[in-house]
């Protein structure tokens, strides 16, 4: 197994595209409303630093522990104390973000490929 170390930090990123499928919309009130358009995002991260992509995600990591665990645990802990926590590998998507991702995927395609779609998890649901 390969396994990146704090000396390839400054290594450049090469020919590496990631994409995703949301759901936008200009406010809660149109969010709710079902006033959204379907989008897939794609993120170039050619050119990027492992250092640059390692702070986004250790950003991330930050914020979703603050949020959970710690306002969770806010009255138990010391002031200034160092809290130690390992990063999760994967974020898991809710049913929200999965069901989004395939109504995005849905809407986009031709009335033919939507058919066969159809046809290919009828016969996924009745296996």
């Amino acid at each position: 197994m390969n396994t990146i170390t704090k000396e390839m930090l400054e290594w450049t990123v090469a020919g590496i595209k990631l994409s995703a499928y949301r759901s936008v919309s200009a406010d809660l009130e149109s969010k709710l409303s079902g006033d959204t358009k379907k989008v897939e995002v794609e993120v170039d991260f050619n050119g990027a630093t492992l250092r640059s992509v390692f702070d986004r995600a250790f950003g991330a990591a930050v914020i979703s522990w603050a949020n959970g665990q710690g306002r969770k645990n806010v009255d138990k802990l010391p002031s200034k104390v160092t809290v130690q926590f390992v990063a999760p590998a994967k974020r898991v998507l809710t049913d929200e973000e999965i069901m989004a991702q395939a109504k995005a995927r849905f809407t986009a395609m031709t009335p033919e490929a939507r058919a066969e779609y159809l046809k290919q998890l009828a016969e996924m649901i009745t296996e």
